[in-house]
């Protein structure tokens, strides 16, 4: 396993984007319009990055407000602590397993999480 630092979000993306939008008219359950429609409007060119935004509310302000609101409708629910540098990181300290059927480097994921 790798560290989520040392993954560029905007190139796993980009490399991802390609790699999902390629047209494999052997090997493919959808036709080409099919497979470009699947991420309309942009087809086969990666878009880039959304923009980002300053955040409006604090953080841990939020968390702890959406924390008690899940704990209220879900009394029983027991949450868990891990120790990682950041919320996406987290994902990786655990082991997630994540979609192991598309990588089973969960770095790359955390990275692109994180950002």
């Amino acid at each position: 396993m790798s560290s989520p630092a040392s993954h560029d979000p905007a190139g796993l993306l980009a490399q991802w984007w390609a790699t999902y939008t390629a047209v494999d008219e052997d090997d493919d359950m959808l036709d080409v319009k099919g497979r470009l429609a699947v991420t309309a409007p942009f087809g086969q060119v990666w878009p880039g990055l959304a923009a980002g935004r300053e955040t409006v509310t604090n953080p841990e302000q939020l968390a702890s407000e959406f924390a008690e609101a899940f704990l209220t409708d879900r009394p029983r629910t027991r949450l868990g602590l891990v120790a990682a540098p950041s919320g996406a990181e987290a994902l990786t300290a655990v082991g997630w397993a994540g979609p192991c059927d598309y990588g089973n480097d969960t770095a790359k994921f955390s990275a692109v999480v994180r950002d």
